[in-house]
């Protein structure tokens, strides 16, 4: 049996997972209530409300309706698949009143060089709008009561005497021993490299397998050739994520492998929008009860995507089916709920489970493969493994987490289902180790930060450089402008030979926002435009939306300021943050680091510092990261007494920070992890200054914002100019 299992976690308890999922229900509703109670504007300000979209039509595609309203900018973090609450446009509508008035949609997309926004029902209609009148669009209470619903049943089953439950507890406890099935005689695809290929041959040899995906390291061409290479031996294989946009990737993946491969997802409009054309769609109820019943009985070799939810579809619907009769025994609510009311509750879903009669696994899918594990609770992953005995998980837990909006006694249950086995089954654990996207400069930080220095750049890309797409546009300084070509306002920054820059503006006192920041980064935008850069190929990062739309709208000002003739397209060129652009690349990566606040630092510490969001901005480039940003930022030290007394005392004389002691000191268990945070961060700076990758953009910062305001609210605001003051280090 697997070492592995000796690995020091506390046993799951069903009691304990259904009061995690009880709170984490209670604070997203508590902050639903909370964001209605606030005026309009305000929710605005959040970034959670849409405040007038002009409904056009509705139309009908295929069997769903679909809304259409102009919307001449997304003010929101509204993204497709969010469910919405769309109401009449109002003055002072809030609390029970949006609630009391508002009708239920689903985001579908938001078209933004034709300022389109289109919505599709969450029920079954018909929504009556009124053409040419305006709608106010909010965020909505979370679909289900996790108690009495889907995840509770997954809980339930998990906890029972079924086949699946039975399984499922011996995984989670560490009892699935490496290999218990008959070695796979199919030999990896040539066009794998030596790593996946290993990992190749464990995912079709043993009943549990976890794939750890680094940057670039072609995580979904494998898991595409893996759920191949089931197919070939005739089996049934079940992809599911939690995002469409995963789902769709490794469905496109597939049919890129072999554009005749037998593939479908069952999905809704929304989430079919980026599909491969030859992949099958099950979109209708009657198609959706059409494509489970073939597939129990005909046991075809099929690779289906869905999500979790969609999943767990066959056995919600026998649950469904039985729940009334049972329903006396259902405990009820009360405002405070004891060790005894999840016993209880515990006990009623495994007679749900029990009295349902559902398919024991394999009935419709041989293997499942999760893709981006790393961002999935444990809880919800349970909806898609009931459906087989064999489990890849594809993830990586050096990444963004799963969102968890409440603090827990049982820290296990916050963790993604895949770092949870992957401290279970280090052994059935493998790493990808070789990067398609980072050369040798850009892969070397992260590698040493946290992949144990394993990670390294494929031989091909080792030692490629940021090149100018357009060759006859050259790198002048400003003020040697040629015919019809328009001057580069930063060619120091372009024909500096490093890969990864800090572009240093010595501000302070900004929060969400920095207006210098923003004019830098649009400059510089605009700079590669003008280079020939195409937009497709730019990403800008920062870690707040208001941020975000201060650079979309300095891009706008400085792009007419500089008469530049080139049309910015927000479909192409990615502005967002670092969770929306996981999962992606550009050849050129901008960061903005916005925050030069200490007070701010302080309060916004484990969000700002999380190395996971670290990690994921500086690994999106191909060829060129720029960071910018205060100093201070690096500079900053907590207020925690321990950290002020360890940064300078009797036995440290000299005031050495920890990040260059070579003892580490200790610190108390709750501050430990923002101190590793920290030093991370500073480790990144004093190795660009060592490198001398650091330019002072101070003064051309200050110059292009006093070129062209970015709004008027800033005339009237302190100037945003002054320097930070000067620290030693």
């Amino acid at each position: 049996m697997e070492k592995s299992a000796e690995v020091a976690l506390a046993p799951l308890r069903g009691e304990e997972i259904l009061e995690f999922l009880d709170k984490e229900f209670r604070a997203q509703a508590k902050e639903t209530f909370f964001c209605h109670s606030l005026f309009r504007e305000e929710r605005v300000e959040q970034f959670l409300c849409v405040p007038e979209a002009r409904f056009l039509r509705a139309q009908t595609n295929g069997n769903q309706k679909v809304y259409e309203f102009y919307l001449s900018q997304n003010p929101s973090k509204f993204r497709e698949g969010d469910y919405l609450l769309l109401t009449p446009y109002q003055n002072n509508l809030r609390g029970a009143g949006l609630r009391k008035e508002g009708k239920e949609f689903i985001f579908s997309y938001f078209d933004e060089k034709n300022k389109r926004l289109y919505l599709h029902p969450s029920r079954k209609g018909p929504f009556l709008l009124k053409e040419g009148k305006k709608y106010t669009i909010d965020t909505t209470l979370p679909r289900f009561y996790p108690t009495y619903s889907y995840l509770s049943w997954g809980v339930g089953i998990l906890f029972s005497s079924l086949d699946q439950g039975k399984f499922l507890r011996s995984l989670f406890q560490g009892k699935v021993p490496p290999s218990s099935q008959k070695p796979s005689s199919l030999e990896p695809p040539d066009h794998l490299r030596e790593k996946q290929k290993e990992a190749f041959y464990k995912a079709l040899s043993q009943p549990l397998t976890l794939i750890q995906g680094p940057p670039g390291t072609g995580k979904t061409h494998l898991l595409a050739s893996i759920a191949l290479g089931f197919q070939k031996l005739g089996q049934r294989v079940l992809i599911s994520a939690f995002t469409h946009r995963a789902l769709n990737n490794a469905l496109n993946a597939v049919l890129k492998l072999n554009p005749q491969a037998e593939t479908a997802k069952i999905t809704s409009l929304h989430g079919a929008r980026d599909l491969d054309p030859r992949c099958s769609r099950i979109i209708s109820s009657s198609e959706k009860k059409r494509f489970w019943h073939n597939l129990a009985q005909e046991k075809s070799p099929l690779i289906s995507g869905m999500t979790i939810y969609g999943a767990f579809s066959p056995f919600s619907s026998r649950i469904m089916s039985i729940r009334k009769k049972l329903k006396p025994l259902r405990p009820k609510r009360k405002k405070w709920m004891g060790p005894q009311f999840w016993e209880t509750l515990l006990k009623y879903v495994k007679t749900v489970a029990e009295t349902a009669q559902l398919e024991p696994p394999n009935t419709y899918f041989d293997v499942v493969i999760f893709d981006e594990a790393s961002q999935l609770l444990l809880p919800h992953s349970l909806l898609a493994m009931f459906h087989a005995k064999k489990i890849i998980l594809v993830g990586d837990h050096a990444q963004l987490p799963p969102i968890t909006s409440h603090y827990h006694k049982k820290e296990e249950l916050k963790k993604s289902v895949f770092e949870y086995l992957s401290h279970l089954y280090p052994g059935q654990t493998i790493m990808l180790e070789e990067s398609f996207r980072l050369n040798q400069e850009l892969v070397q930080f992260p590698s040493n930060a946290f992949y144990s220095g394993r990670l390294r750049p494929a031989e091909e890309i080792r030692n490629r450089k940021f090149e100018i797409p357009n060759k006859k546009k050259k790198l002048e300084k400003p003020g040697k402008e040629k015919m019809g070509i328009e001057p580069l306002s930063f060619p120091e920054v372009w024909n500096h030979s490093a890969s990864s820059l800090y572009l240093k503006i010595s501000h302070h006192g900004a929060t969400i926002e920095s207006p210098l920041e923003a004019c830098l980064i649009a400059d510089l935008t605009l700079d590669l435009l003008i280079m020939g850069f195409p937009q497709k190929e730019i990403g800008i990062i920062s870690p707040y939306r208001r941020q975000n739309n201060l650079i979309k709208s300095a891009l706008e000002k400085r792009n007419q300021f500089r008469k530049t003739g080139e049309r910015l397209d927000f479909n192409l060129l990615v502005v967002d943050t670092v969770d929306r652009i996981q999962g992606q690349e550009r050849e050129i990566i901008l960061i903005s680091l916005v925050v030069s606040e200490e007070a701010f630092l302080e309060e916004e510490q484990e969000f700002l510092l999380d190395p996971r969001r670290f990690n994921v901005a500086i690994t999106r480039a191909k060829g060129k990261l720029i960071l910018v940003g205060s100093p201070i930022l690096f500079r900053w030290v907590p207020s925690f007494p321990k950290v002020q007394e360890t940064w300078m005392n009797q036995e440290n004389p000299l005031g050495i920070p920890p990040y260059l002691q070579e003892k580490e000191p200790s610190f108390p268990s709750s501050q430990k992890s923002t101190m590793q945070a920290l030093n991370l961060w500073k480790k990144w700076y004093f190795q660009h200054r060592d490198e001398e990758k650091i330019l002072d953009m101070t003064e051309a910062s200050q110059r292009i914002f006093q070129e062209t305001f970015i709004s008027s609210e800033f005339k009237n605001k302190p100037s945003p100019f002054p320097l930070a003051p000067t620290k030693k280090g």
